[in-house]
C-alpha cells in the first residue's frame, strides 16, 4: 500500500479529555471546549471541517522553539504525545517527526495522510486514493475518494460499496457529529474557471452520505445550475440556526458576480432552505470560509472568513439573521491562502489569550506574522501578534491536550518549524 503523508490528516483514538469537535457557545470567560471521543490531528482541527481548536493560552506571552529541517515544510499535524510530536511533510516529500529528536521516518510522501487507531505514526492508505485528498475514518470503516473520482468504503482490504461521484482529486471528505459526511462531487472545468487550488476542477453537487449496514447511501443532494460551482475543497459542517443538528456552509462562485458564502439547512435527512452572505460582485475574486463558533463579544455564534485573501485578505465576522449572513465587523492586511495551492489551512480559530473569546490566528499579508484577531466592543482588532523570523509556507497546526495551555506552529521557507508554547 501507498503512503499518503501530505495534505491533511491523521485520526487517533485517544481520551475524551482530549477531545476536538464543534460545540455551542461557551460562557463568556469559560474556556472553549469540543465534545468526541475520538482525538482528530488533521491540517485542518476538525472532522467537520471547522477550523477550531479546544483549550485556552496565553498568547503572546509565549516560548518559541526553532526546528532546523533541510527543506520546506509544507504539511504539519500535531499530536498529543509528552512531550508533543509533530508530524512535517516537507517540499521533496520527506515525512520528519520532531519531539525531543528531529528525524526522518522513511516514508515518501504522495498525497495525504491517512489514519491510525492505536498510536501516533501515519500508516497505509489504499492504493487507489486520489492523489490529493485523504481518508476518513467511520467506525472500523474506511471512506475515501479514488483516483477515477468515486467514493469508496473499505472494512480491511474488503471493498464494501463505491458510487461513482466524479470527485475531484482534492475534495475533502467532512464529517459530522453522527457520521454523515458532506462533500463535493460532479466536478468540472466547463463553468466558471477560477483555478486559485492548484487545479481548475471544481464540484457542482454538494451531497450529503450516509453509511447504513456497509451501504453509501445518498442523504441529500444539491445540484447547482448555471454556471455555478462550489469553490473550495469541502464543505463545513456547523449549526448555525442552534437547533441542534448541524448545517452545512458553503462557498458557492459564478462567473458574473463571483463569491458568496452560502448555508443550507439541514435536518438531517433533508436540506430544507439556504440562506446567502454578501456577493463580491465580480469574478476571479474569491471568500475563504474558516470557521463557525462563539466569536461575538457576550458568546454568540459567527461565521469567520477571509474575504480576497490574496489581494488585501480581509478578515470578516457575519452573523446569522435569520434570512442572510449579514457582516458585522472586518479588519484588513491578512491571508489565510497562497494562490495556487491546495493548502487551505493557514487559519485556525482558539482561545489563544484565555480570555474566554475565541480569536482567528492566520498570517499577515506577507506572511511574516501571526496574528490573533478578535471581535470586541470596538470592532475586530488584532490582540497579538507574534512574528515569524520568516514567511509561512505551511497549515497552522494547534494543539492543548495533557493538561497543557494551546500550542501552535507553522512552518518557514527557511526550513524551519517554529513552535510558540504557553507559558
Amino acid at each position: 500500500m501507498r503512503l499518503f503523508v501530505v495534505t491533511a490528516m491523521l485520526l487517533l483514538l485517544t481520551l475524551p479529555s482530549l477531545a476536538q469537535s464543534d460545540e455551542p457557545p461557551t460562557p463568556q470567560g469559560a474556556p472553549f471546549v469540543h465534545r468526541n471521543s475520538i482525538y482528530t490531528a488533521l491540517t485542518y482541527h476538525q472532522p467537520t471541517g471547522n477550523r477550531l481548536v479546544s483549550g485556552a493560552g496565553t498568547f503572546p506571552n509565549v516560548t518559541s522553539l526553532d526546528y532546523p529541517l533541510p527543506g520546506v515544510p509544507l504539511w504539519l499535524l500535531a499530536v498529543p504525545e509528552d512531550p508533543l510530536l509533530w508530524h512535517v511533510i516537507l517540499q521533496d516529500g520527506t515525512h520528519w517527526r520532531l519531539s525531543d529528536v528531529v528525524e526522518q521516518t522513511g516514508r515518501m510522501a504522495s498525497a495525504a495522510p491517512p489514519t491510525t487507531t492505536t498510536s501516533f505514526a501515519l500508516m497505509p492508505s489504499p492504493p487507489d486514493m486520489a492523489p490529493y485528498t485523504h481518508p476518513v475514518q467511520l467506525g472500523e470503516r474506511l471512506l475515501y475518494v479514488t483516483d477515477s473520482g468515486d467514493l469508496a468504503l473499505l472494512a480491511g482490504d474488503v471493498l464494501l460499496d463505491r458510487l461513482a461521484l466524479n470527485i475531484q482529486p482534492d475534495a475533502r471528505l467532512s464529517v459530522n457529529a453522527v457520521g454523515q459526511v458532506a462533500l463535493y462531487a460532479q466536478a468540472t472545468n466547463q463553468r466558471y474557471v477560477h483555478g486559485i487550488m492548484g487545479d481548475d476542477l471544481e464540484g457542482t453537487v454538494l451531497m450529503v452520505v450516509a453509511v447504513v449496514d456497509d451501504v453509501l447511501q445518498v442523504v441529500a443532494h444539491i445540484d447547482l445550475s448555471g454556471d455555478h460551482i462550489y469553490e473550495g475543497l469541502s464543505p463545513m459542517w456547523a449549526d448555525v440556526d442552534g437547533d441542534g443538528v448541524e448545517d452545512l456552509i458553503t462557498t458557492v462562485s459564478n462567473g458574473h458576480d463571483g463569491a458568496r458564502n452560502r448555508v443550507y439547512f439541514f435536518d438531517g435527512t433533508t436540506i430544507l432552505r439556504e440562506v446567502d452572505g454578501p456577493i463580491i460582485g465580480q469574478p476571479n475574486r474569491w471568500q475563504h470560509q474558516i470557521a463557525w463558533g462563539p466569536f461575538g463579544v457576550d458568546g454568540e455564534s459567527l461565521l469567520v472568513d477571509v474575504l480576497t485573501p490574496h489581494i488585501g485578505g480581509i478578515v470578516r465576522f457575519h452573523r446569522y439573521t435569520g434570512d442572510a449572513l449579514e457582516v458585522i465587523a472586518s479588519i484588513g492586511g491578512h491571508t489565510s491562502h497562497v494562490i495556487n495551492t491546495r493548502n487551505l489551512d493557514m487559519a485556525v480559530a482558539g482561545d489563544f489569550n484565555s480570555d474566554g473569546v475565541l480569536e482567528i490566528a492566520l498570517p499577515t499579508q506577507d506572511r511574516t506574522r501571526i496574528e490573533g484577531i478578535q471581535l470586541t466592543a470596538e470592532g475586530a482588532q488584532v490582540v497579538w501578534s507574534l512574528l515569524v523570523d520568516g514567511v509561512v509556507t505551511s497549515n497552522l497546526a494547534a494543539i492543548s491536550a495533557n493538561g497543557r495551555s494551546l500550542a501552535l506552529a507553522v512552518g518557514t521557507e527557511d526550513g524551519r518549524i517554529r513552535v510558540w508554547l504557553s507559558q
